[in-house]
């Protein structure tokens, strides 16, 4: 195998990062040539499964924009799910599909405002208006499709965000997806703002597996950030109304411990191990959660 240019540059880079010398070469012979040619074998399998994949969802791409009627590739999708339980700790995520896949690093978190009720419908206008004004406000480029996960209730907020912002409707198509029958997967339907019956997409088609797919990133982000604010919520609620435990202590509890779920399930004695926390008051802090 050719051994890349820089090589000194690089190996001086490998060594501060490891701590210690680091010596690149090329194996000639040996089981040392065998791993690096099974990794170039493996390297260039991986770049030809993300072609692959990225030809394919194109050509999704190429026939939702035919159904949409949309006179432009689209370029990008973002897709918006709310999450709370019974109006507590109520969050929105928003992710983001293009040509190239899903892009993680594009992906938005909306801890909403709006008074604690079980309202989906006001918690998605927060988050939609939010995320437009600022677009607006910024002059960003818009996505080429809005999809929200749920039925016209919800494509409806979606359009009257659009509509009280004056953004175009052709340059931007707006959609819901709705689960199908006995929320089986495959039978999703697709609604376009502005029409009645949803659009004709083939029942376990490529294409709707692929926006059930972008769906679901949008649910587990929204599930996995509104669970992370109702442990921070519930961790907040036990350990401040206990007695004797100031913020320096519950931080000493929390890293001990690592979070809220190991220290419900700690014994006294073992609570009564953290630096600074007493018998009495391990007590205190295990009937807490008993």
């Amino acid at each position: 195998s050719e051994l890349p240019t820089e090589l000194e540059l690089l190996a001086d880079i490998f060594s501060t990062q490891k701590g210690q010398n680091v010596y690149i070469t090329s194996p000639a012979r040996g089981e040392k040539l065998k791993i690096i040619k099974q990794a170039k074998l493996n390297a260039e399998n991986e770049l030809k499964r993300k072609a692959n994949k990225t030809a394919s969802i194109k050509k999704q791409l190429e026939i939702l924009s035919e159904i949409l009627e949309y006179d432009y590739p689209i370029e990008r999708i973002e897709m918006y799910d709310i999450s709370n339980t019974q109006g507590r700790n109520p969050v929105a995520s928003m992710v983001v599909a293009t040509p190239e896949g899903m892009q993680p690093s594009h992906y938005r978190k909306f801890a909403i405002k709006v008074k604690d009720t079980p309202d989906d419908y006001a918690m998605m206008r927060e988050a939609l208006t939010r995320r437009y004004s600022r677009i607006q406000k910024e002059k960003l480029t818009m996505p080429s499709v809005v999809m929200v996960d749920g039925g016209k209730g919800h494509l409806k907020v979606l359009t009257e965000v659009f509509d009280d912002l004056n953004l175009s409707k052709e340059e931007t198509r707006l959609c819901a997806i709705a689960k199908g029958e006995f929320r089986d997967k495959g039978l999703e339907k697709i609604y376009l703002s502005g029409d009645r019956d949803p659009l004709p997409i083939e029942y376990n088609s490529p294409l709707i597996f692929l926006l059930q797919n972008i769906r679901d990133e949008s649910h587990r982000t929204a599930i996995g950030y509104h669970r992370k604010l109702r442990a921070k919520a519930m961790t907040k609620s036990v350990l401040d109304e206990i007695e004797g435990i100031g913020p320096a202590k519950k931080k000493a509890v929390l890293n001990y411990f690592g979070g809220i779920s190991v220290l419900k399930n700690a014994s006294i004695e073992e609570i009564s191990k953290v630096d600074g926390v007493s018998k009495s008051l391990a007590e205190k802090i295990y009937y807490a959660f008993h």
